[in-house]
């Protein structure tokens, strides 16, 4: 904003980026959890006691909405927050 952003120009690229990040580590992180489950399946299979391996696309789907949920809930204390900074304050701030 001190650079002379609108908050809707400030909002749009951090929730933008946040966006994109969300698509890629969904397919991303579907295939790492699938592959990590099935290691640990298969590392605690014995002779005397085994687990199927089974996974639900209900069980991504579900996942994939937390992650949608948590995204807009963060976005939304992002905006808050990014609405109620005092840009005088902020530029006398030191890092």
């Amino acid at each position: 904003r001190v650079l002379g952003f609108t908050r809707g120009e400030v909002a749009r690229m951090l929730f933008g980026e946040q966006f994109v990040l969300g698509v890629v580590a969904i397919p991303l992180g579907f295939a790492i959890g699938a592959a990590f489950a099935g290691l640990i399946v298969a590392g605690l299979s014995s002779e005397l006691f085994r687990m199927p391996f089974s996974l639900r696309g209900r069980t991504f789907a579900y996942s994939a909405l937390l992650l949608a949920v948590a995204g807009v809930m963060s976005s939304v204390l992002v905006r808050r927050t990014l609405d109620q900074l005092d840009l005088v304050s902020v530029l006398k701030t030191r890092e």
